[in-house]
């Protein structure tokens, strides 16, 4: 039986943005995925993060594929903010295009929250013809989902050291134990450990690959950092910090 708890982690967000949310009308894809961007950055205390299709696919069931379709249609809608892997929710929800998902041209303009529903032609067809059906699946399956995804804070307060930590800052995830055990064990320079995940990141490698970072990071940093070239890697990595810090700015975080 489930049994969620504030104390195994909860999200904070604003009242004025969630009553801006309550007149969004969404797929029941697009609401997952906005659910999910919402649980990856306010759910951590962040206003962006590194969020992939693959990552979304896990926590909602939904295909990656559709995944890349709904967030597409967010940003579009200017709901969410993306840049390739980073995305935050906007804030500013008088940019938000509230109803462009209708076919209804008046649906625009969603001044009240009543007003997609009375405007959806498909209600009254489904009530005369079988209401339980479209209930089952949307409701009910979303509950599920809900259910279980409440349940995903109960790993957050384990004790993590700052170099697991670091890894999660970068990649959006926790490793396994055992990745853990070998992290802990090997990493004692945090600043050349934060510059390997970054850098490997930046790289497009898969971010589940702790083993290729821990390889970086015993020969002293990314390829180009060897000793031969460890100043100029040095400058590569703050211009690419730069660019990350310059995105955000366009972003508005």
């Amino acid at each position: 039986m489930a049994n969620p708890q504030i104390e195994n982690g909860y999200t904070k967000i604003a009242n004025e943005l969630l009553d801006a949310m309550c007149k969004l009308y969404l797929s029941g894809n697009q609401w997952k995925v906005l659910h999910a961007v919402i649980r990856k950055t306010y759910g951590w205390n962040k206003t962006v993060d590194w969020i992939t299709a693959t990552q979304v696919a896990e926590m909602t069931g939904i295909h990656a594929p559709h995944v890349s379709t709904a967030l597409h249609e967010l940003r579009r809608r200017k709901i969410i903010l993306r840049e390739k892997r980073l995305v935050a929710v906007q804030k500013d929800y008088d940019q938000w295009q509230m109803g462009a998902a209708c076919n209804s041209p008046v649906v625009t303009r969603t001044s009240n929250l009543q007003e997609p529903v009375t405007l959806q032609e498909p209600v009254t067809k489904r009530t005369r013809t079988s209401n339980k059906s479209v209930q089952e699946p949307v409701r009910t399956k979303d509950k599920r989902q809900y259910t279980k995804d409440n349940s995903a804070p109960l790993r957050k307060p384990i004790p993590k050291s700052d170099a697991v930590e670091k890894f999660r800052a970068v990649t959006g995830r926790y490793p396994n134990g055992v990745q853990i055990a070998t992290i802990d064990a090997r990493v004692t320079d945090l600043d050349l450990w934060f510059k390997c995940i970054f850098e490997w990141n930046l790289s497009g490698y898969k971010p589940t690959n702790v083993q290729g970072m821990l390889d970086w990071y015993k020969k002293g940093g990314p390829p180009q950092s060897g000793p031969k070239g460890r100043s100029d890697n040095a400058a590569i990595s703050r211009a690419n910090n730069e660019e990350a810090s310059r995105r955000l700015k366009e972003m508005g975080l």
